[in-house]
C-alpha cells in the first residue's frame, strides 16, 4: 500500500465505488482521538487491502467524500419529523459548521467540536 496520503491505494477508477464505503468507515474511525483515529484508518486501509488494491482517489477528493458524509447526516436530521431529532438541529448544524470550516482550513476532515 503507497503511504502517501494524497491517495488511497493502488489502482484508478474514479467511479469507484469502494472509496465512498472507505470514505465512510473512515468518517466513523475518525471519532475520539486523532492519534488513535489515524492508527484505526491506516489499520482499515491495511486490512482492505490484504484481500483487494486500494483504489486510487486524491487525498483532498476523499477528504471531501467524508465532508459529503457530514453534509448528508445533517441534511437528513434536517428533513427528520422525529421531536426528539429535530430538537438537536441547532447543537448539530453548528458542530456541523465548525467541522466544515476546520477541513476547509486544514484540509483534513475530524469530527472534532467545537
Amino acid at each position: 500500500m503507497q503511504s502517501d496520503s494524497r491517495t488511497m491505494g493502488a489502482t484508478e477508477d474514479p467511479a469507484d465505488p469502494r472509496v465512498v464505503d472507505l470514505g465512510v468507515t473512515a468518517f466513523y474511525l475518525r471519532s475520539g482521538d486523532p492519534g488513535t483515529g489515524s492508527r484505526l484508518e491506516s489499520a482499515m486501509r491495511e486490512g482492505y487491502a490484504e484481500v483487494r488494491s486500494l483504489p486510487v482517489v486524491p487525498g483532498d477528493a476523499f477528504e471531501a467524500i467524508l465532508a459529503g458524509r457530514q453534509l448528508l447526516l445533517a441534511n437528513s436530521l434536517l428533513a427528520s419529523s422525529t421531536a426528539g431529532l429535530r430538537a438537536e438541529i441547532a447543537d448539530y448544524l453548528a458542530v456541523t459548521v465548525h467541522r466544515l470550516r476546520s477541513w476547509r482550513a486544514t484540509g483534513r476532515f475530524s469530527l472534532g467540536r467545537p
